[in-house]
């Protein structure tokens, strides 16, 4: 679980502000040398990094919501199975119980 935590973790400082950069100036039009103007004279850039943001942000998470919605399916479908193959010890393994409307 540290693994995976460290890794998600890192790859998401490197791999994230890179793309906010990336996709505000190549695909929403991020201009630099505007940057450096007035606040109010950068409104092209605020909405081009407020859809970076979005991108990098919001798509990561659905992709994480439907891959643990489908271990709500998958995770009892293989306690079954290692029951059947006896290896589960009933002490220890947690209850996965499906709710009834």
């Amino acid at each position: 679980m540290a693994w995976a935590w460290t890794l998600e973790t890192s790859s998401s400082v490197v791999f994230g502000n890179a793309m906010v950069g990336f996709l505000a100036e190549e695909v929403f039009g991020y201009d630099l040398e505007q940057a450096s103007a007035a606040a109010h004279a950068g409104d092209g850039n605020v909405r081009a990094l407020g859809n970076a943001l979005m991108l990098v942000t919001f798509f990561p998470w659905v992709l994480c919501f439907v891959f643990f919605s489908l271990l709500h399916w998958s995770y009892p479908l293989d306690l079954k199975r290692l029951d059947k193959a006896g290896r589960v010890n009933h002490d220890e393994a947690p209850v996965a119980t499906v709710a009834t409307c």
